[in-house]
């Protein structure tokens, strides 16, 4: 084997646009974009749920209620959250680069999953507006739209 040589100065090394093209496509189609979940973000919507409902039933003077409704919407509040929701200009920017998946960082634990598994808020509202109009909770929609607004 020969010795190392260095040069005393930079030099470019250059490629052609089907070399710069064809490496960037192996490495975006290999690339999975790591994202942390946010416990505290978990419970800080559902403790925002709650009080919500708590409010929404007081302003209206509601003392009887069906309280397996609102543990319903609730549990469908965490499902949502769990699985991740995203902000809809990431997610519309990596649905179109990613090919794989994305890596979510859990409790100090790595785990991949498809782009189409995580939420954009939109599709996140939009399920738990219908879930709430669906159970007739006698909430309005605004208590499923800010409790993802956290």
């Amino acid at each position: 084997m020969h010795e190392d040589l260095v040069a005393p100065f930079d030099f470019p090394i250059y490629k052609t646009d089907a070399e710069f093209i064809a490496e960037r496509n192996a490495i975006l189609n290999n690339f999975k974009p790591f994202f942390t979940y946010d416990t505290a973000v978990v419970a800080k919507a559902i403790d925002t749920y709650r009080s919500d409902v708590s409010k929404n039933l007081k302003e209206r003077d509601i003392v009887e209620y069906n309280d397996s409704v609102f543990l319903e919407l609730e549990q469908a509040i965490n499902r949502v959250l769990q699985a991740g929701v995203m902000n809809p200009n990431e997610y519309s920017d990596l649905r179109s680069d990613i090919q794989g998946g994305i890596t979510i960082v859990k409790n100090n634990q790595a785990f991949e999953t498809g782009i189409s598994d995580v939420y954009q808020v939109n599709r996140a509202v939009d399920e738990l507006k219908s879930m709430a109009s669906s159970l007739s909770a006698g909430t309005n929609d605004l208590v499923a739209y800010r409790t993802l607004q956290v």
